[in-house]
Order: structure tokens, then C-alpha cells, then sequence
């Protein structure tokens, strides 16, 4: 396998020496490729299904349901559903406008459910039941590992206690739930407009990643720009942790976001590149957490990577201009 994949029991859990073991494993993951992927990291297999079970539910519903909960675009945080084409993540990555480029998939996010300046609007109870129950859940249980996480990270950075984990309270995380629909994967070719979603980096410390079993996410190869290299799972219940923008700014550059897309899943995409007529994706679910600083929390280079043979790289802005920043590039 090209990617790590780590026991977080060693840390959670295990001895100093298993503790340390994992930090240098998770850094070097990081330092290398920008993601690595976690096994007995705390989120529960049941969970996983109760997320993807209502997920499917929700994305089934008739489009108007839908819409009575739309996040209305622009800068704010992202809260509620978005319909095709509502991001346009191409922008993330280019300065030239592509036209008419489309992002193939609909999705829902939420914020903390402390937020009550960017609340999240939801279906009336009776709609899906579980909905919410269900994802404020799920978000706390990502919370207490991402929190781990965190910690590890400070370790492989040989920061003080607490130098990051207090930038992430009160919370500013974001669960998002994606649903790409079934389309002939030769819409997709590299050709085409339409990517299933564009190649990106992430706004917030790190992201964390569950799919419901289809393939597809691909990460920017470092050793070979432009080259790119797929992220492959033994099963649904491996978690893929991306390192995002934040924690490169962070580091002044010393840890690296990884690039990433969503391409078709490998089984139809290999058929259609053997010459066959063409095949069709399967419809794909997915779920990301977004771990973010607290709103208020600088997200400017920390002093520690700052020296007169390194200046920084990065302005100093908070992490809520910076996510609106980024947000007023890409939502419509």
C-alpha cells in the first residue's frame, strides 16, 4: 500500500512508546503525502452505518424537500443543502475560469450544534426523524478523535501542551455529507467539465473522510507533479485524514495540504479505459469532517515556524475571514 495505514489505538490507548511510535508514523504520513489512514480510531462501525443510512435518506427526498433547507451560497459557513454546481471547487485550485464546469454531486452540511450564529436549518423532525440525532452524534464522536489528533500533532511538532488544541475551542468544525449520482463515466474523462469534484485542497487543520465502499478519491502525487495516485480502502470503516490549509499555514509551510478529487470509481473508470463502449459510475456516498480552528483563532504562521531565514509565508487573518475568504470564491 502507497498510504500508511495507522492503529490510533496506539496512541489513544497504548504505552509512551506506542504513543511515540504513532506520532512519528502520522507525521511522516503527513510529511510524505499529506494524508494517512487510521484503523480503531474511536468512531464506532454502527455510527458509520446510522450516518450512511439517513444520509441516503435525506439525498432521496424529492428536490423541493431538499431545497427547504438550502445553504443560500456565498461567503457565510456553509450550512444546509447544495444542489449541482452550487461549489464550484475548480476555483480552488486555478485562476482561470473554466466554463460552465461542474462539481457532480449534491450535499449537506452542518456546524457545531453550539453555533447559533451560523445555525444549521433542518427538516421539520417528522420528515426524518433520526436526522439530527443522527449527525450531532456522529460529530461528537469525530470531535473526541480529531481532539486526539490534534494532540498527536503537537507531539510530532514538538509544540507545548495545548499550543493547538486550544485554538479549536469553542468548535468551528463542519460535517458535510456528500451524494455523487450515477452518471456514464465518460462524462467525467479529463476531457470533459464535469469531475465529480474538482481537484482541492481543504480551508480547515485536517479533514476526515468515510466513503460508503465505491473507490474514487485520488491524491496529487508529490514525488510526480500532476500525476496522481488512488486511495485505495480495505473497508468502509478506514478513515482517511487529509491535511488542509490551516495547519500548512500553521507550519509556515513545513506540513503540506494534500491536493485531492474524486474521479469515477476504478472498476467502471478500468473498463472504459480497456476500450469497452463505456460503463457507468455507480452512485457514491461520502462523509468529511472539516476541522477547523475556533472562528476567532488566527490562522497566520504560529512563531515557532517563523525565522529571519524563513519569513512567513502566510498573512495573518482569522480563521473565519479565511473561510469566508475561500467561500466567496466557490459558492454561488
Amino acid at each position: 500500500m502507497i498510504f500508511s495505514t495507522l492503529d490510533a489505538s496506539l496512541f489513544f490507548n497504548g504505552s509512551e512508546a506506542e504513543q511515540n511510535q504513532f506520532v512519528r508514523d502520522l507525521m511522516d504520513g503527513f510529511d510524505k503525502h499529506g494524508l494517512v489512514k487510521l484503523r480503531n480510531h474511536g468512531v464506532s462501525a454502527q455510527s458509520l452505518i446510522n450516518t450512511f443510512d439517513v444520509s441516503r435518506q435525506f439525498f432521496n427526498l424529492p428536490p423541493g424537500v431538499k431545497m427547504s433547507v438550502h445553504h443560500k451560497g456565498g461567503a457565510s459557513p456553509a450550512r444546509g443543502y447544495s444542489p449541482w454546481s452550487n461549489e464550484k471547487t475548480h476555483k480552488l485550485r486555478s485562476s482561470v475560469e473554466i466554463p460552465d464546469a461542474i462539481d457532480a454531486r449534491e450535499q449537506f452540511e452542518m456546524g457545531s450544534p453550539t453555533d447559533h450564529i451560523f445555525p444549521t436549518p433542518w427538516l421539520p423532525k417528522s420528515t426524518i426523524p433520526t436526522l439530527r440525532p443522527t449527525l450531532e452524534s456522529f460529530y461528537k464522536e469525530l470531535g473526541s478523535t480529531c481532539h486526539g489528533l490534534v494532540t498527536a500533532i503537537e507531539l510530532g511538532l514538538h509544540l507545548p501542551a495545548g499550543a493547538l488544541t486550544v485554538r479549536c475551542r469553542p468548535e468551528s468544525s463542519e460535517l458535510r455529507l456528500n451524494h455523487y449520482p450515477s452518471m456514464p463515466v465518460a462524462q467525467l474523462a479529463d476531457d470533459t467539465i464535469t469531475r465529480r469534484i474538482w481537484p482541492h485542497t481543504d480551508t480547515g487543520i485536517f479533514s476526515i473522510l468515510f466513503h460508503d465502499g465505491a473507490d474514487g478519491l485520488m491524491l496529487e502525487d508529490r514525488q510526480n507533479a500532476g500525476q496522481w495516485l488512488k486511495v485505495e480502502s480495505e473497508d468502509v470503516t478506514e478513515m482517511v485524514v487529509i491535511v488542509a490549509n490551516t495547519l500548512e499555514r500553521w507550519t509556515n509551510g513545513l506540513l503540506r495540504a494534500g491536493v485531492h478529487y474524486v474521479a469515477a470509481p476504478w472498476t467502471s473508470s478500468d473498463v472504459a479505459e480497456d476500450g469497452a463502449t463505456g460503463g457507468v459510475a455507480p452512485e457514491r456516498f461520502s462523509t468529511v469532517l472539516f476541522h477547523r480552528p475556533s472562528a476567532s483563532i488566527s490562522v497566520g504562521p504560529l512563531p515557532e515556524f517563523v525565522s529571519p531565514e524563513r519569513p512567513a509565508q502566510f498573512e495573518d487573518m482569522t480563521a473565519l475571514d479565511y473561510l469566508k475568504a475561500e467561500n466567496g470564491r466557490i459558492f454561488y
